[in-house]
Parts: C-alpha cells; structure tokens; sequence
C-alpha cells in the first residue's frame, strides 16, 4: 500500500516547520544506524536472504509489514507467521529449543529477561542509546536496552487507561471522568448500586479484585505502586519498601483491595461478579482499566455502548505515571541472517513514514516521539499515546508467573485466608524467589 503524505498546503508554515525538523531528526539516526549496521559481524548481506518472522499479530496485521518492507527489498525473501497470543510464548520456546526457530520474533514489554539469551542484540557502536532516547519514550528503554545493548525496537506503545460508560455517568450527572484517584473515590458511591443484603447490582468500577474477575488486576496494583514511587524491581531484586504496613507499596496493595472489601465504605467489587469486560459491556459496570487494544472486545459485545476513554487517574494530576503493555521485534541468536533482520526491524519500527502508515492503517498508538506529538489530539488514540511518554516499566523474570503471585496474594486477602500485610509480605517472598531462580 503506498504511504500517504499530508498535504503541506493546509498546514501552517510553523507546523511545517516543525514537523520538517522532527522528520530530518529521524532520518539522520536511521541513517547513522544504518550505517553502523553494516559494520556488525552478524550475518551475510540481502542477496538470498529469507527471513522469517513470528508474532502474535493478526495474519492481514504482520503480512502488512512484511510485504511493506519486500516492496522496498526485493531480494529478501520475507514471510510472517502469526500465533495465538495464549500459546505464543511455548510455541516460541518449542521452536527455538529444536533449533527451528523464527529469524524475527516479537517480544511482550514485560519479557526481556525471558527472551533476553535467546535474542541477538545490536551492540552499543551500532544503535547508541542516544539515539534510541531521540526515537522512543523512556519505556521502551527500560523495556527492551539492557546494558546499552538495543535487543527489541517497539511498534506501538498501548497503555492502561480509564474505560467509563457515558450513559451510567450522565444519569448520576457526572460530567467528567476522574483525573485522580481522590476524584474517583468521590464518584464511587454516586454509581455504585447495592441491594438489601448489601451485594452488588452495579459496580462502580471493575477493581480489587483477583485475575479471576479481572485480566488487568495484577497491572493496576503495579500502578498504584509505581505512582507511589515504589520501584518494585530493582537492581538487587525485589524492593517494596517497608513491609510493616507503613511502606509505600502496602498502602499501595491495600489501596487496591479496600474496593473489593465488604467492609469498606468504597465496596464496589467482588470476583463473583462475573468477568470484568462482560460486566461492562452489558451496562452492569460504570469503570474498567484496560488498553486500547480491548476495545474492540468491547465492541464486538455492545456495539452501541457509548464509551469513554480517560487518562490513568493518578495521585497528583501534575505528576503522572503510566503503565505500558506492547510488543517489540527481536532477532533471534538462530538466525544465519541477523543483519537483515535488523534492517526490517529499523526499517518498520524506526521510520517514520513507515509506522505512520502502519498506525494509520491499524490504529495502533505510535511508539515514535516523532509521532506521538502527531496524534495527540485523535479521539482514539491520543490519550494512549500521550500517556507512553509516562509510562513505566519494571524487570518481569517471568510475566504469567508475576500476574499468578499478585492475583494469588489479591485472592488470599480478600478470602480471609491471611492478613492483608501477610499477604503482600507473601508476594514479595515470591517475587524474590522467582528473580532468584532467573538469576
């Protein structure tokens, strides 16, 4: 498909400007990079290369790329094979554990430590984190550069944001969504429905509760600590501040689950509400936190519901930090033409042409700077994009085996089966035994 170029006529000198600047940055670095490439000892030049990559991307979404970059490079030999995301991850270790492994493979945000021996990264000489930072917000580099070594370069950046059904907010006239989560205290009660006994009819909003209930449960409490401050992972393994029940990260846990405690002024959830994206697509739920690739789940249920999208309500409203899941592209250490690899990767991820098209065809929030800017103002997908700017990250040895630890602590404390102190002392026990086995 050919790239679509704006019409220069209808934007403002300034603008032009500007724009003309940012791209001149970008195709400077790619071209350093690039250039750097060449030098690396890392495969055979394009003549007969073949190259294969795997993704948890939609067939139409990767053939897309792939036949993109083919039209551009004629003599590679390029085909994408996509996989269900549920069985991605052991497909992948299968493959690459019989030596027929992808050359390309995509790699989740959360799993670098995972992937890391099993990846090809550039060296600092080739792809300078300097021009890595010029390129990406900062969580990309937290996620995919380890030790000034480039081993993934992300499409898109989605982010955790605030899902709220317009109807139920106008009926209690509530006219704006929460900027903080003191505001979203203050408009639980308003739509928050409960019967007789005290159970739910209409949950306020989808949280506090276990993974059972909610998919992104385990994400939301991360949040909430990063946004305290609480660095979770950190260079000498887990560090969750004070576990007497004065630390930032207990508050933080304890925050999460006073939502989902019958006892609670704020009870607005319970995990035998039923699934968290049903309950808010038949109306039964104002709020969910969720990424912008769940819309069309959304969609697809009640495509008449008439949803909103909010920042990630934070702390302070001057302060914010985010919370990112998306997926990169890696060169397998398998692969006989790694160079190439990495052309298509730089070429995909780091033009700005390219993933311009890309977003536009797909709607997928930028990962590019040079981007985000762009599409600040798009009713789709400006808020997710804005938010990757703030977006933070942490070292998951293992990203299903953490989602188990926090929703099994979530589990033990709202069940009465341990203290709620107890309980968050036990996830971080177990965190800290599960970085000890990755190291």
């Amino acid at each position: 498909m050919p790239i679509q170029l704006p019409d220069l006529s209808k934007i403002p000198k300034k603008q032009i400007a500007i724009l003309g600047g940012g791209v001149l940055v970008v195709i400077v670095l790619i071209i350093i990079i690039m250039a750097n490439l060449q030098g690396e000892p890392a495969g055979p030049g394009t003549a007969d290369a073949r190259l294969t990559v795997w993704g948890p991307l939609g067939d139409f979404e990767g053939k897309y790329l792939t036949d993109s970059y083919a039209a551009i490079e004629p003599m590679v030999d390029i085909q994408y094979r996509s996989i269900d995301r549920a069985d991605y991850e052991q497909t992948l270790l299968d493959a690459l554990a019989a030596g027929e492994g992808p050359d390309i493979f995509m790699v989740n945000n959360r799993s670098l430590p995972m992937q890391a021996a099993k990846l090809s990264p550039l060296s600092p000489e080739a792809f300078p984190i300097t021009s890595f930072r010029e390129l990406f917000p900062a969580v990309a580099e937290q996620d995919f550069v380890s030790d000034n070594r480039v081993y993934a370069l992300p499409l898109f950046i989605d982010t955790l944001a605030l899902f709220y059904n317009q109807e139920l907010f106008d009926q209690v006239a509530i006219v704006a969504p929460p900027r903080t989560w003191e505001e979203f205290q203050n408009i639980v009660p308003s739509l928050r429905s409960l019967n007789s006994q005290g159970q739910i009819v209409k949950a306020a909003a989808a949280i506090g509760g276990s993974k059972r209930s909610i998919a992104t449960a385990s994400d939301i409490v991360a949040l909430l600590m990063l946004e305290r401050g609480v660095p979770i992972v950190g260079t000498r393994g887990v560090k969750f501040e004070q576990r007497d029940g004065d630390g930032a990260g207990f508050k933080a846990f304890s925050y999460y689950l006073q939502f989902a405690n019958p006892a609670s002024p704020l009870y607005t959830w319970n995990d035998n509400f039923g699934n968290y994206i049903d309950s808010f697509a038949s109306g039964k739920t104002a709020m969910i936190f969720d990424y912008r690739d769940r819309i069309s789940a959304i969609q697809e249920k009640a495509p008449f519901l008439r949803v909103g999208v909010a920042p990630m309500p934070q702390i302070a409203s001057d302060a914010a930090v985010n919370y990112a899941d998306y997926w990169g592209f890696g060169v397998s250490k398998q692969s006989k033409f790694s160079n190439e690899a990495w052309k298509f990767i730089i070429n995909t991820a780091a033009n700005k042409q390219v993933a311009q098209a890309y977003m536009k065809e797909f709607r997928r929030p930028p990962a590019l700077r040079a981007l985000i800017g762009a599409v600040a103002n798009d009713p789709e997908l400006g808020i997710f994009a804005k938010q990757a700017l703030t977006a933070r990250s942490w070292k998951q040895p293992n990203s299903e085996s953490v989602q188990d630890i926090f929703s099994g602590a979530i589990a033990r404390a709202l069940t009465g089966q341990v203290a709620p102190q107890a309980a968050f002392n036990e996830l971080g026990d177990q965190l800290e035994q599960l970085l000890a086995k990755k190291n």
